[in-house]
């Protein structure tokens, strides 16, 4: 039996500003937002330990903990703000080598994540997203009656900012995980994992809060005396609970041929829930519960190489948001090809997107595509020279 230990402490002071111009603060620039400054300081001391045993049969055991203070202070442009966050985790994993070529492994362990300093202390923006009011349309029965209104094109004033009273994100994790060389050349992994969020920080769209105003008393929300909303107030916010679990697929395959050496790599993710508050969001608009990424890769072992990527988007459907279309099945196709001139130069030439594909479920709005998940560009030519000396 073998057994190793690290321990270890940091400190840590940072002083951090982010300022805006003054005309972008004053909210004078056309098609500006207003200021997203940020002043703020953050003290944090970490203290760490980690423990390894080398149990006989290719057994090994892990523990560590781990623990964080901070001491947070930042100006919102209203007040002088102070927060105080600290907390111990735990972690434990073991991992059991049966054969050569089989890999068993198990973690366990717990998370604590204080809020940035942007989160808590940016001062006020503002902007004008798009988004259909399901209260004054919907519970009130007026989309008839005001069509330019309950159209989800509908842009809505909209104030952002920090959350001075935000509180740590804490987080517990289970992973299970099984890796096979099933020859020299083939390698599969399957991974499970389950994360558990108390208190998870996130940036609540205008989307969720509508949603969420069921009567029209949002205390984020402000209406006129006809229920229309006037302005809303977004921003970070924790939320009390969210749960997910899921697996991971990977395997890797090399294959040597007369024309050269191929490598492929499929990568598969399915997500089995995610729940979010209480509403399962596996699958739904904006939250695809299957994506996969397939690369072929090919050299010469001399001066060229070429690379073929698939990208893959499952479905997801329109369960809580039926004024979108329904988002379908995404492929995206990317080919590189490399030619090492020298030991210094190597030219390349891309297309990304070959078959130009777009994927748009909302034609009412002016993108029409959630930019995050999907590629705005369309095919894509490219072209890279590149020289080291």
């Amino acid at each position: 039996m073998t057994v190793s230990a690290v321990f270890g402490a940091e400190y840590s002071y940072l002083d951090f500003e982010q300022i805006s111009d003054p005309e972008s603060g004053l909210g004078i620039i056309s098609g500006g937002s207003g200021g997203d400054d940020v002043y703020a300081t953050r003290e944090r001391q970490s203290y760490y330990t980690e423990f390894a045993i080398e149990l006989p049969h290719e057994v090994e055991v892990s523990a560590a903990l781990r623990y964080d203070g901070y001491e947070l202070e930042g100006d919102t442009g209203e007040s002088i703000s102070t927060s105080e966050f600290s907390d111990t985790v735990p972690k434990l994993g073991i991992s059991w080598r049966p054969t050569e070529s089989l890999l068993l492994r198990a973690s366990w362990g717990e998370a604590f994540r204080t809020p940035t300093m942007s989160e808590m202390f940016a001062t006020i923006s503002y902007g004008f997203p798009s988004a259909y009011d399901t209260y004054y349309c919907d519970t009130l029965d007026n989309p008839g009656s005001d069509d330019s209104y309950c159209s989800s094109g509908q842009q809505h004033l909209t104030y952002y900012g920090g959350n001075p009273d935000l509180s740590p994100e804490n987080s517990e994790s289970l992973t299970l995980g099984v890796v096979y060389d099933v020859t020299d050349d083939l390698s599969l992994e399957v991974s499970y994992y389950q994360y558990d969020y108390e208190n998870k920080i996130e940036d609540i769209d205008v989307d969720d809060l509508i949603a969420a105003d069921l009567d029209g008393t949002s205390s984020s929300i402000v209406r006129d005396s006809d229920g229309k909303i006037t302005s809303i107030t977004s921003g970070y916010t924790n939320y009390s609970e969210v749960k997910t679990n899921g697996f991971d697929i990977t395997a890797n395959y090399d294959l040597a041929t007369e024309i050269g050496d191929f490598g492929v790599n499929l990568e598969y993710s399915h997500v089995f829930s995610y729940e979010e508050e209480g509403t399962e969001w596996a699958g739904e608009l904006f939250y695809p519960d299957n994506r996969a990424n397939l690369t072929v890769d090919w050299t010469d072992g001399d001066k060229w190489t070429a690379s073929w990527r698939t990208l893959f988007i499952g479905a997801n459907g329109e369960t809580y948001y039926d004024y979108y279309d329904y988002a379908d099945n995404y492929f995206k196709h990317n080919v590189t090809v490399s030619y090492h001139v020298n030991d210094n130069v190597k030219v390349s030439a891309g297309i990304a997107n070959i078959t130009d594909e777009f994927e748009e479920y909302a034609p009412r709005e002016w993108r029409g595509y959630d930019d995050s998940l999907y590629d705005p560009l369309g095919r894509t030519m490219s072209f890279n020279v590149q020289a080291s000396f």
